[in-house]
């Protein structure tokens, strides 16, 4: 049985091997293979591989929607950082103060710590997904919730 199927895998090898030049000195279609002496034209594969064909297809223009989405969805996150840019340097230039003491004024000034309850409170909702005691993780907590509050005010500066 071995020996049988060698000789198949070789005889498809150098069928596959002499195809090119075949194609070139024939007209008509083409084997892509010869197996026992019988030829397999291309045709017969791509009808037995439509359906994969068909699937490729498919996964194909599901990519290309999804890198179209994706490209958008950068070029809309960098226009906004730009605009918001610019809208917090005409600010600043306006008040004559750099950006970053505008921040410092409109945004950090106004962001209040995080009280204890907070801390404690989110602990209990994610310690679960947290290493280490309350004790050990409540500077890095308050400082997590410290900066989406200032997010938070980031986000709706003029």
């Amino acid at each position: 049985m071995n020996t049988i199927f060698a000789r198949t895998v070789w005889a498809i090898t150098i069928s596959l091997l002499f195809r090119g030049t075949m194609n070139a000195q024939q007209k008509g279609p083409q084997p892509v293979a010869i197996v026992n002496g019988q030829p397999i034209l291309l045709e017969e594969v791509e009808s037995a591989a439509a359906e994969d064909l068909e699937k490729l297809i498919v996964r194909k223009v599901q990519f290309d929607l999804e890198v179209k989405r994706d490209r958008e969805a950068a070029l809309e996150t960098a226009l906004e950082t730009l605009m918001k840019d610019r809208v917090l340097a005409a600010e600043a230039a306006s008040r004559r103060i750099t950006a970053g003491d505008l921040i410092e004024i409109d945004v950090n000034s106004k962001v209040a710590p995080p009280s204890d309850e907070a801390v404690v409170e989110f602990y209990n909702a994610n310690k679960s997904y947290m290493e280490g005691s309350l004790g050990d993780n409540a500077a890095s907590i308050r400082a997590y919730l410290r900066d989406q509050r200032r997010q938070a005010l980031v986000d709706v500066l003029p």
